[in-house]
């Protein structure tokens, strides 16, 4: 039987442990249960510790603010990690039962070209999460295959094979917040594996948010993100890199004076010029594997 870890990272989340932390509790022999908790000042720690304890293998209490991908690094660099062929990732504002992790598992199992698997995910209401839905290739979900081949699914419920972290190594601790489960599923297609919708397997993510559509509503931190991720690539170079993103600051700075938004459009600049101004910091860690799980120590902004 396959060994799984599950991996809940948290922050301000007492009011989601029921639902997250209530659902892995049903999950019984079928996964240890590792929590990362980054210096929450709710009442988030103290529920970990009593209402919880119990259920929690591994509890990491961080006296700072990790950010996602830096919180998962934690738990990869505990000697405990090895001994697990899954590790589950599972956002706190989300669930699974027990049936689906098993036929997520069952699916990996089968088909071990792929590194990365997701159940398909449902929102509160039963409808397909409305982003989770963009990244399914047409309109129509193919019951018919045991997994379907994607290329991004975002990291709310995800299924890593062990294989994957020891050949790619660590999210990439460049990114302060977003970001990194794009950069990981890059370098794990880099790295020869696939990554994959089970359609038998179902999970929910509850998050709530407005989800921003047009190119130019997007806050500046944002396009930030999205030239990192490019001079991060690894399957990219630095030219291309910065030729790509200087075109698209320059087509979303024009549309913004275009409507009168002068201070937005300078904001954008404001950031760009930060980007600019680390990319020989950044380029050092455009790497297939990354075997550092911290940056320095430091918080990246922009």
């Amino acid at each position: 039987m396959a060994r799984i870890l599950t991996i809940v990272v948290t922050y301000q989340a007492e009011a989601w442990l029921d639902t997250c932390l209530g659902a892995v509790s049903q999950l019984g022999a079928l996964t240890d249960l590792a929590v990362v908790d980054n210096a929450s000042t709710d009442g988030t720690r103290a529920r970990l510790k009593t209402d919880f304890e119990e259920g929690i293998d591994h509890l990491h209490l961080s006296d700072r603010n990790l950010g996602f991908g830096k919180a998962h690094n934690l738990v990869f660099s505990q000697p405990y990690s090895q001994a697990y062929d899954y590790f589950f990732l599972l956002n706190q504002d989300a669930a699974i039962g027990a049936e689906d992790l098993r036929r997520l598992v069952a699916v990996a199992d089968e088909h071990p070209s792929f590194g990365i698997l997701s159940p398909l995910q449902y929102a509160g209401d039963g409808a397909l999460e409305p982003r989770f839905a963009s990244y399914l290739p047409g309109a129509s979900i193919p019951q018919d295959t045991a997994v379907f081949p994607v290329n991004f699914v975002n990291a709310a419920l995800w299924l890593v094979r062990a294989r994957v972290v020891e050949r790619i190594g660590y999210f990439n601790p460049v990114f302060p917040h977003y970001g990194e489960d794009v950069n990981y599923v890059t370098r794990t297609q880099l790295a020869g594996f696939r990554v994959g919708v089970v359609p038998a397997a179902r999970g929910y993510h509850y998050r709530t948010g407005a989800t921003v559509t047009g190119r130019l509503d997007h806050p500046p931190y944002d396009h930030w993100i999205l030239g990192l991720l490019r001079v991060v690539d690894p399957s990219t170079s630095t030219a291309v890199a910065l030729r790509q993103t200087l075109g698209d600051y320059a087509g979303l700075c024009l549309g913004l004076l275009v409507r009168g938004k002068v201070s937005l459009a300078a904001m954008h600049l404001r950031y760009l010029a930060r980007l600019l101004r680390h990319v020989p910091e950044y380029r050092t860690y455009a790497s297939l594997h990354i075997d550092r799980p911290d940056f320095g120590g430091k918080t990246i902004e922009p």
